[in-house]
């Protein structure tokens, strides 16, 4: 594993056990394959906001999924298939690849419209 991706992970565990955050990822993961989902975007929003690059955090996601996966059976009795893992990645994934590319032709006809100057 790449030292970025590996760096990435951790940082990753440390949401996921953090004792700030613990008990609500816990909860979250109650819900089944959509807590997870919500986890992990949660945790990949996070470390996007912390300037981690887009193809860092795509080549950690598989990793992250498997961990959050792995506390959602173990602290929130949940078991999660590897077929529902594997649709929470494609459902993930997806929205990732697409919204960058949809949003920025979008955004800037508003700001044009809308005058970035008089905000």
């Amino acid at each position: 594993m790449d030292k970025q991706v590996e760096g990435i992970v951790h940082a990753a565990m440390q949401i996921l056990y953090d004792d700030r955050t613990h008990q609500q990822v816990v909860e979250m993961l109650k819900q089944g394959e959509r807590g997870l989902i919500e986890v992990f975007r949660l945790i990949m929003r996070q470390l996007g906001e912390q300037g981690v690059a887009p193809e860092i955090l795509q080549q950690a996601a598989d990793t992250i999924l498997a961990l959050i996966a792995e506390l959602a059976e173990k602290a929130a009795g949940v078991q999660i298939s590897q077929k529902v893992l594997h649709a929470a990645m494609m459902e993930i994934k997806a929205p990732q690849q697409q919204q960058p590319q949809q949003q920025q032709p979008q955004q800037p006809p508003q700001k044009a419209g809308g005058g970035i100057l008089g905000v």
